[in-house]
C-alpha cells in the first residue's frame, strides 16, 4: 500500500496545489512549515540546494503526510519509505518554488482576496476565522504569504499543462470502449424489502402492507431485534435483471405495485419484497457523454504534463543525504523523485 502511494507522491502534491483553499487549515496548518531544529538532538539528515533538513522537519511532515494521506496500521518497517516520500515532496516544492521565482509568476490582489474569502467562509463567522489564525500564532499576511506561494505553484503547473487538447477521435474511441460498462444502464426492477427474524414478524408485516399501511408505519412498528434491516421508503432498490438471484427469481413474475409474501431465506431471515416497477435498459448516447468524457480525458493529460514537467524540474534540484540510515535502502529507478544525484561520499 505504501509503495503505490509512494509512486504517487507528485500526485498527492498536485491534488494539493489543485484545492489548496480547502487543504491549507487541515493539511498544513496556516502557521506553515516544521521546526528548523535546535531541539535537543536535533540533526541534519539530507540537505535540498544545500538547505538543510532536519530530522525534527522530517518528523513534522511525516506526521502530516500520514494524516493527510490517511496512511492506517504504520510499522516501523513503513517509517523510512514514509520519510523518503516526505523528501521526495519537499525536493518537489523546493523545484516548484525556484521555478515560480524564476518566471515571476505571482497572483493578483483580487485572486489572493478570493483565496483568503473562501477559507473564511469555511468558519461560521468571521469572527471564528479571525480566532482560529489567533490560535494558530498566524497573522494575516503570513497566511497572504502562504496563499501566494501555492496560487503561484497552481499557476505554473496549469501554464505546464496547457497545451493539452482532446480530439473527437480520441473521445469517440473512448466512448466506444466504455459504452457497455459505463454509459448503459441494464434492465431490471425496483424494489423494496425488509429482512424479518422470525416467519411470524415477516407475516405480520406483510399483512399489514397488503392491507394498505404505509411501509414507514409497518416498519417502524418493530424492533431492531425483529426487524434485521429494511429499505427506506420511496429508496427503492436496484435489482438487475440479467444477475438477479435464483432466490429472488419470484421478482420477475410480480405484478408492479405488488408486495410477495414472506421467503424464508434462512432459518432466521424472512423477507418480504415490494415491487415497485420495471426499468428498461438505458444507453448514454456520444452527444450527451462527450462533455463528462472530454473533461476525463483533458484531465488524464493534463497530469500527465504537469507530472512529466515536475520530473524535469525536480531532477534539477540537488539532494545530499547525510543519514542513508532513516531512508528505505533502494535501488535509485524505484524512487518517487530520483534525489540520489549527489551522494555524501562525492561530497568529501
Amino acid at each position: 500500500m505504501l509503495r503505490t502511494l509512494r509512486t504517487q507522491v507528485k500526485w498527492i502534491l498536485v491534488f494539493f496545489l489543485a484545492c489548496f483553499v480547502l487543504a491549507i487549515p487541515l493539511m498544513y496548518g496556516v502557521g506553515g512549515g516544521g521546526k528548523s531544529g535546535g531541539g535537543n538532538g536535533d540533526y541534519a539528515v539530507a540537505e535540498i540546494d544545500g538547505k538543510k533538513v532536519m530530522f525534527s522537519q522530517m518528523i513534522q511532515y511525516a506526521q502530516n503526510y500520514v494524516d493527510s494521506a490517511g496512511v492506517k496500521d504504520i510499522t516501523s518497517s513503513d517509517i523510512p519509505m514514509i520519510y523518503r516520500m516526505v523528501l521526495d515532496q519537499m525536493v518537489i516544492r523546493e523545484a516548484l518554488d525556484k521555478q515560480v521565482k524564476a518566471m515571476g509568476i505571482k497572483p493578483s490582489k483580487e485572486e489572493l482576496d478570493k483565496a483568503v474569502a473562501e477559507i473564511s467562509d469555511q468558519f461560521p463567522t468571521k469572527e471564528a476565522f479571525q480566532q482560529y489564525l489567533k490560535e494558530s500564532g498566524v497573522s494575516m499576511e503570513n497566511l497572504r504569504k502562504q496563499l501566494e506561494g501555492q496560487i503561484s505553484e497552481q499557476m505554473l503547473l496549469n501554464e505546464a499543462s496547457a497545451a493539452a487538447v482532446v480530439t473527437d477521435e480520441e473521445l469517440q474511441e473512448l466512448y466506444d470502449n466504455l459504452k457497455d460498462f459505463v454509459f448503459t444502464a441494464p434492465e431490471g426492477f425496483e424494489v423494496m424489502a425488509a429482512e424479518f427474524s422470525s416467519r411470524e414478524n415477516a407475516d405480520k408485516a406483510y399483512e399489514s402492507l397488503v392491507a394498505g399501511d404505509s411501509w414507514s408505519d409497518v416498519m417502524g412498528g418493530f424492533t431492531s431485534e425483529d426487524l434485521k434491516g429494511y429499505t427506506e421508503d420511496g429508496k427503492f432498490t436496484f435489482l438487475r435483471k440479467d444477475s438477479i438471484s435464483e432466490n429472488l427469481a419470484f421478482v420477475v413474475s410480480m405484478d408492479d405495485g405488488t408486495y410477495y409474501e414472506p421467503v424464508e431465506m434462512a432459518s432466521d431471515d424472512f423477507l418480504v419484497l415490494y415491487r415497485s416497477g420495471f426499468r428498461d435498459k438505458e444507453v448514454t448516447d456520444f452527444a450527451e457523454a462527450k462533455e463528462q468524457l472530454s473533461s476525463m480525458v483533458l484531465g488524464q493529460k493534463q497530469q500527465d504534463l504537469q507530472r512529466a514537467f515536475l520530473d524535469e524540474i525536480s531532477e534539477k534540484v540537488k539532494v545530499k543525504i547525510l543519514d542513508p540510515s532513516i531512508f528505505p535502502q533502494e535501488q535509485a529507478e524505484d524512487t518517487a523523485v530520483s534525489v540520489d544525484k549527489v551522494s555524501p561520499d562525492a561530497e568529501q
